[in-house]
């Protein structure tokens, strides 16, 4: 190359030139574009022939340097932004050289909130995330068991959760932004096993009983008195006795509880009745004839707090009183509405003695023709005596006779 001046100089270059000017370089990580508070690395490295540098970091942090980096710079708004560096050579009459980039900061991800821990009966319950804002938010299953419904609802359910703790992770995602994740923890408590406290029983004349519930698979049991009286020897046993019962009703309950779930419970009633009252004091028994049936039982009170039916050697009477009987054993069984039954008995009814057989005397031999008088030797009081002649014919019906005509 040739350059000439006004004063009639030339000055000719030979082969290539090189400019020894000063060079302004920027490279960056992170760019065109990042997010707001991540971080933007500037260096200035391959800038050269400078003798300062000057970086401006617009909408940065920090806004400015002098060195030739890294640099690292962080925005803390969304927008578009340039950077700038200036390599300046005071001896160069070029002076400065100026590099630039453009970087654009979206919103940054919001930051996860997977919500609350929780405690469930059962297997379901329902996630309690934050909204992913302009991100995409996905709930996993990090350990335990349990299925997501919905995984990108931050408000999903979640089924066939496992007994203990299950742990779900909340991530939201905002591309080319960071990842923002945080964890809930869900324990899943297993339903109480169905409360079965027995059957109803009532108890004839005591003040004690046993009751039976059913053995828990899962939860703990627990007997309490619902009404009436009555004190329970072991309360959390399954099978256990309850004493000084109260008359009539007396409600135990049979809880299984596992919290939080609501407790399985069920309901036994045992009855205290008395037994029925068989008073004697004023029965009368009439004895039957000889080989008749006309005697009875009168005279028997019963008392009870219910209803009665009476039983004479099991067969049923409207009433304690018995007739039209003949001799024999004679047990009564009073049974009132509770089936609740008091026995009295056996009786004896037996037929009278028979009269002993008589000792006949008379007075003596006497003529034909002439009376004899005959008689029973210590007759019995209320026996009659019949007497008849060696033909058959009727004498009379007295301890002592008179015959005319003996013959």
């Amino acid at each position: 190359n040739n350059f000439s001046s006004a004063s009639g100089f030339t000055i000719t270059f030979g082969g290539s030139g090189i400019f020894l000017g000063p060079t302004a370089k920027i490279t960056a990580t992170g760019t065109p574009t990042t997010c707001v508070g991540e971080q933007v690395t500037y260096n200035g490295s391959l800038s050269n022939n400078y003798d300062a540098l000057k970086w401006t970091f617009t909408g940065g942090n920090p806004t400015t340097a002098t060195t030739v980096g890294p640099h690292t710079v962080t925005y803390s708004a969304q927008g578009t932004y340039t950077t700038y560096l200036k390599a300046s050579d005071a001896t160069c009459a070029s002076g400065n050289s100026l590099d630039s980039v453009k970087i654009t900061v979206n919103p940054a991800t919001v930051i996860s909130n997977a919500g609350s821990t929780q405690t469930v009966c059962g297997t379901n319950a329902t996630l309690a995330a934050n909204s992913s804002g302009a991100g995409t938010g996905t709930w996993t299953l990090v350990s335990g068991k349990g299925t997501i419904t919905s995984p990108n609802s931050p408000t999903s359910t979640v089924t066939a959760l496992g007994v203990g703790a299950n742990v779900f992770r909340w991530t939201i995602a905002n591309p080319p932004c960071s990842s923002t994740t945080s964890t809930v923890t869900i324990n899943g408590v297993g339903i109480p096993s169905t409360a079965n406290a027995g059957n109803d029983q009532i108890i004839c004349g005591g003040n004690s009983a046993s009751i039976s519930g059913n053995i828990p698979a899962t939860g703990t049991g627990l007997w309490t008195l619902v009404s009436g009286a009555g004190t329970i020897t072991s309360p959390a046993s399954p099978n256990t006795t309850v004493t000084n019962l109260g008359l009539g009703n007396n409600v135990f309950r049979w809880s299984i509880a596992n919290a939080p779930c609501s407790a399985a419970t069920d309901d036994v009633i045992i009855k205290r009745a008395d037994l029925p009252v068989i008073d004697t004091t004023n029965m009368v028994i009439k004895e039957p004839s000889c080989s008749q049936s006309d005697g009875f039982i009168h005279g028997i009170v019963v008392t009870a707090n219910s209803a009665l039916t009476y039983q004479w050697n099991t067969v049923s009477y409207p009433s304690a009183d018995i007739d039209n009987i003949p001799a024999g054993s004679y047990t009564l069984i009073a049974k009132d509405a509770d089936g609740c039954s008091s026995t009295m008995g056996p009786i004896s009814v037996v037929n009278p003695n028979p009269p002993n057989k008589p000792v006949i005397v008379s007075a003596g031999s006497v003529c034909v023709g002439k009376p004899i008088k005959v008689w029973v030797q210590n007759p019995l009081p209320g026996v009659i005596y019949t007497w008849t002649g060696p033909k058959g014919n009727a004498l009379g019906v007295h301890d002592t006779i008179y015959i005319t005509n003996p013959g």
